[in-house]
């Protein structure tokens, strides 16, 4: 758009310049009024080559800078001439005060050239392409004399000092005109560096109105408002168009760049460039076999030319014999790194093969090849998709395309080797580099079956019971909390079975302890016999076991798996050639009609098999509450609960959460309480299940935003800047897909800086589907908000998920900070929790601090925050309002 102005521009000077030199050129007024405007043509030129300078980098600075002077100095020349032709009306001189600033301004220019011819080469380079850029002006000035001064000289009247001038001009046109050549010879695209094809056609056309101007003063024909006037304000025009043209154009479109290593010399014209000194001297020595040797000139000009060839090639001979040093060392050090690559690549103890852009195999070491059983000679017809499974094929081609983006990547994929034994490997795409675009990707496959075996066997010890290999009862916690997600979004039920062997104790004390473990295996035994692979026998601990039964949809299909049970583990046992005979009692608890809660759960199973023993043993109960009231109570919960929102019963609670460094209060957990109006303040855990259950949960948890993000604006606006967190359920944090979408429409709605608002989100939630918890919580993230991870400690997965999940605090479960002080381990698991959690810059809150005696422990480690009882229950809004207005005086120092 810019060249197109500038070109536009020009044509339309030229056309109102010719205009008014044929129509106007009796007129004086215009005469007068043209001749100014003119004059200032340079120093417009000046300006735009002057911010082009402050634009370009520092090595182009001077360049431009040069350029621009040259043409300041064209304009003194201008406002001279414009003194004598109209202030006082005289003759312009020649020589005279204008020719000297218009001489300057060859100077300057060819200055400017020089310095960047060697800015920009080996000093070498330079030196040789100013001896064929002298062989070039010596011939073209031989000629010149012959042809054009030295005819003048003989019939010309002047003076010396005219005659010196005389000279300088086509001397400055010619050293112009080498100039434009040198940027056409450096050019690899003319047409597209714009800025370039501006410059390279202003000093062309310059050349053309300077030699225009000398031939008219030397025949004394020339006069101010000439037709070639336009033409000089034209290349003036256009080397300003450059200047302006570089100030608005990118980088990659500069005259010169600095990613280019020679701005004089590229491989398009490299061989014009080379011939046209020699081709200049042939033609002298041409001329003189032909005309003869009556010409000094041409004489002397060979002479010169030839001599200044023989000294260039010297200069080359000792340039190329420093050269070819240099490519000999070269080759040697790319001999030497390509053996230390080669012995890298050969000699690595794991896998290294490389891939095109495409997938196909290019190069694989001998571990690769023993690895996947393939001989080299195979590798140029396969692709990565030849050896891999189909059904992780996308899976790895993904990361493939990644890295091809140049980000390297790293993953794991289990296969099937040449035995059919399944093996393990971690591999690692790295990005091949060529010129700084992506060429290809290496790969490094690293087996770690091994490594893989030896984890799953820890697991297995951490989450199995050593004696009879079945779940342990921290492993069944985690599989229940899970098939309570999945029953939730199957609407079915649950059955959990606590079983406990009757007169277990005697047999172990009369048949002995190794008979009584030889039992609980056959009684585990027979336990996974009896169920199917979608249920769960675990061991308790000592003669009890739990089951899970799932996809129930009926409670009497679960009293039907009771009575399997009892039927076959009233069978006798073999246990050491003999027969032993056990009997079980069995509780049972139904989800979610007895619990929603995996503890709840449990616990109710454990009360309704006591029931059972009560009762004399083997045999079944379903758990029944012990109170009437309390159904009744349920009853009518279940039947308010609906309402509870649009009766207005639901409130707000916070409970301050402190910095341990400075006693004061830091935020809030926002904690939703229940006024039900005949049975006062319901507590959480027994209404939120029930909320949960039949869909309640949704508009609770958005009120609860909605209503503590507002009283947290309330807060800022009175300059009290503390944080609100605000617990997602985790109904509402899987199934509600616009979760993100509603948490911004409050923040908007509340006009609220969303990093001040805490999402917590139980440690449960974060590992039951890793991958749409990531997921979502990157989509939080994006509003802006913190999120915290609340009962951290309680779940039995790895803890690797913390360097995966986007979070910013967690906060320590209450269990540990319980047992402070009576067990020394729950001490050293707590520090280790700590420090864990500061080394990966997480935010850490102590909940549940209830006595001094566990402030004055916790205290020791290097917590940010606490909260719990001993500071402040869960309070309402107005108790809270005035323990904020009271926050001068730091909280954990009126408590210590």
């Amino acid at each position: 758009m810019v060249f197109k102005k500038n070109i536009s521009f020009i044509v339309l000077f030229l056309i109102a310049s010719y205009i008014t030199i044929i129509f106007g050129r009796n007129d004086d007024m215009i005469h007068l009024i043209g001749g100014i405007i003119t004059s200032f043509i340079p120093l417009i030129a000046a300006f735009w080559l002057f911010k082009a300078s402050r634009r370009s980098s520092n090595e182009e600075k001077i360049f431009w800078l040069l350029f621009s002077i040259g043409y300041l100095s064209s304009f003194i020349g201008e406002i001279i001439w414009d003194v004598y032709e109209y202030l006082f009306q005289l003759a312009i001189p020649f020589p005279g005060y204008p020719d000297f600033f218009y001489l300057l301004n060859y100077s300057l220019l060819f200055m400017a050239f020089i310095y960047k011819m060697f800015k920009e080469t080996r000093t070498v380079s330079a030196v040789r392409y100013l001896f064929d850029l002298v062989v070039v002006m010596t011939v073209a000035s031989a000629f010149s004399w012959h042809y054009l001064v030295r005819p003048i000289i003989n019939i010309s009247m002047h003076n010396e000092p005219y005659l010196l001038f005389m000279l300088g001009y086509p001397m400055g046109d010619l050293a112009i005109l080498l100039l434009a050549t040198s940027i056409y010879l450096s050019s690899t695209d003319l047409l597209k560096q714009k800025s370039l094809l501006l410059l390279f056609a202003g000093l062309v056309t310059q050349v053309i109105a300077n030699s225009s101007y000398l031939y008219l003063q030397l025949s004394d024909q020339y006069s101010s408002w000439s037709l070639i006037d336009p033409i000089f304000y034209l290349s003036v025009l256009l080397i300003a168009m450059a200047g302006r043209q570089y100030d608005k154009a990118d980088t990659d479109s500069m005259v010169i760049t600095k990613k280019r290593k020679s701005v004089l010399i590229n491989e398009r014209n490299l061989f014009l460039r080379i011939s046209v000194p020699y081709i200049g001297v042939a033609v002298l020595i041409g001329f003189l076999l032909f005309e003869g040797s009556s010409s000094t000139s041409i004489m002397l000009g060979a002479i010169i030319s030839i001599s200044l060839i023989i000294c260039r090639q010297i200069i080359v001979i000792v340039d190329n014999r420093d050269l070819l040093l240099k490519y000999r060392k070269q080759a040697r050090e790319l001999t030497v790194n390509e053996q230390r690559y080669r012995s890298l690549f050969e000699h690595h103890t794991d896998a290294v093969f490389s891939l095109d852009l495409e997938g196909n195999f290019k190069t694989a070491n001998p571990q690769f090849l023993s690895m996947t059983g393939l001989e080299e000679s195979e590798l140029e017809t396969l692709n990565l998709s030849n050896i891999l499974p189909q059904k992780i094929v996308t899976r790895v081609f993904n990361y493939f395309i990644y890295a091809k983006e140049g980000k390297p990547q790293y993953f794991e994929i289990g296969i099937k080797n040449k035995k059919g034994e399944n093996q393990y490997l971690s591999i690692n795409y790295i990005p091949i580099f060529i010129m700084d675009k992506v060429n290809g990707v290496f790969g490094i496959a690293k087996d770690v079956t091994q490594m893989k075996e030896t984890e799953e066997k820890i697991n297995h010890l951490a989450y199995h019971d050593s004696l009879t290999g079945l779940p342990n009862r921290r492993h069944f916690e985690t599989l229940l909390n899970q098939a309570i997600v999945e029953a939730d979004n199957n609407k079915s039920m649950l059955g959990v079975l606590f079983l406990d062997l009757d007169h277990f104790k005697l047999i172990n004390d009369t048949l002995g302890h190794s008979v009584g473990d030889d039992l609980l295996v056959s009684v585990a035994e027979r336990l996974t016999q009896c169920l199917s692979t979608d249920n769960i026998a675990a061991r308790h601990g000592g003669d009890e076991f739990i089951i899970l039964l799932k996809g129930i949809h009926q409670s009497e299909e679960i009293s039907g798996h009771a009575e399997v049970l009892l039927k076959h583990l009233n069978e006798p046992f073999l246990i050491n050639q003999g027969k032993v005979s056990v009997t079980p009692s069995i509780g049972i608890s139904i989800y979610p009609e007895d619990a929603s809660s995996s503890e709840d759960l449990l616990k109710n199973a454990d009360k309704a098999m006591y029931r059972v023993k009560y009762q004399g043993k083997n045999h079944y109960r379903i758990y029944k509450p012990l109170s009437d009231d309390k159904s009744l109570r349920k009853l009518a919960i279940e039947k308010d609960i609906y309402s509870v929102i649009a009766n207005e019963e639901l409130e707000v609670y916070y409970q301050p959460q402190i910095e341990t460094d400075t006693g004061l209060i830091y935020g809030v957990e926002a904690l939703v309480r229940w006024n039900h109006p005949e049975f006062g303040l319901i507590s959480p855990a027994d209404f939120i299940p029930l909320a949960e259950a039949t869909g309640v949960i949704f508009p609770l948890n958005e009120w609860v935003l909605r209503t503590a993000c507002k009283q947290l604006k309330i807060w800022h606006e009175q300059g009290i800047l503390i944080y609100m967190a605000v617990n997602i359920s985790p109904q509402q944090f899987y199934k509600e897909e616009n979760l993100t979408t509603k948490v911004k429409e409050v923040l908007d709605e509340c006009e609220l800086d969303p990093s001040f608002l805490v999402i917590e989100i139980t440690e449960a939630i974060a590992i039951n589907n890793m991958d749409i918890a990531i997921r979502k919580l990157f989509e939080l993230k994006r509003l802006g908000v913190q999120v915290a991870l609340d009962d951290f400690g309680t779940g039995y997965s790895s803890l690797s998920y913390l360097t995966q999940l986007p979070i910013d605090t967690i906060k320590i479960a209450r269990e540990f900070i319980d047992e402070i002080g009576t067990a020394s381990t729950t001490s050293a698991i707590l520090a280790a929790l700590v420090t864990m959690a500061n080394d990966l810059n997480l935010k850490i809150v102590l909940e549940g601090v209830e006595r001094e005696e566990q402030l004055q422990q916790l205290m020791r480690f290097r917590s940010h925050y606490m909260q719990g009882f001993y500071f402040s229950r869960p309070i309402p809004l107005e108790e809270m309002n005035a323990m904020l207005n009271d926050m001068c005086v730091p909280w954990l120092l009126k408590k210590i």
